[in-house]
């Protein structure tokens, strides 16, 4: 009886070894479960930003010009020029 250490195997024996080469083509862009799921995130963000942006908060402008001014305010009492 041969004894064999794990991960050999007994003389005149083959081990069968299975390589697996990943390979993708184009059109698993449509094909894949995860594809898909990015398609449809890609979908509902798109959905979301066409339902949000014709209808803005009602004080946007309002807040936006406090917001510049608050930052114009800012900018002359820094003593460092900033990114922003």
């Amino acid at each position: 009886m041969d004894q064999t250490r794990p991960g050999q195997t007994p003389k005149g024996k083959s081990e069968e070894v299975i390589t697996d080469a990943g390979k993708s083509r184009l059109s698993d862009l449509w094909k894949t479960e995860d594809y898909w799921a990015i398609w449809l995130g890609f979908l509902l963000l798109i959905a979301g930003v066409i339902i949000y942006l014709p209808r803005g908060p009602e004080n946007l402008k309002e807040k936006s010009e406090k917001a510049e001014a608050v930052l114009a305010k800012e900018k002359e009492r820094a003593p460092f020029k900033t990114i922003a």
